[in-house]
């Protein structure tokens, strides 16, 4: 799933969409498929942290960098390419997810 936490402009995209909104839709998912993981695609940290307090070993995230300052507008982290390259590499994971949770922004701000 990918939860934008960082990056999202409700003037134009919408309300911001918490991870709770999504969580009775992943535990409904969990309870039916035993042995689903959550992949987890997000540019926040704090988002991390509680999706794996909440889901724990369920949850599965790459070593993406992040920051709470989106890390496309973070000057501290210059790495360009590797921010990229996580980009790409958690959009390819979520092509390959067999479950997406069903649409939770609503663009009408």
């Amino acid at each position: 799933m990918h939860i934008r936490a960082t990056d999202k402009d409700p003037v134009i995209a919408g309300k911001i969409v918490s991870w709770q909104t999504y969580m009775p839709r992943i535990r409904e998912y969990l309870k039916r498929d035993a042995k689903a993981l959550v992949f987890l695609a997000t540019d926040s940290p704090a988002v991390v942290t509680t999706m794996s307090r909440e889901l724990g070993a369920r949850v599965f995230v790459t070593a993406a960098l992040r920051s709470e300052k989106n890390i496309f507008l973070d000057d501290s982290v210059t790495t360009n390419y590797q921010k990229g390259e996580d980009i790409l590499i958690d959009t390819l994971l979520l092509s390959r997810c067999s479950f997406h949770p069903p649409r939770c922004s609503d663009s009408s701000s």
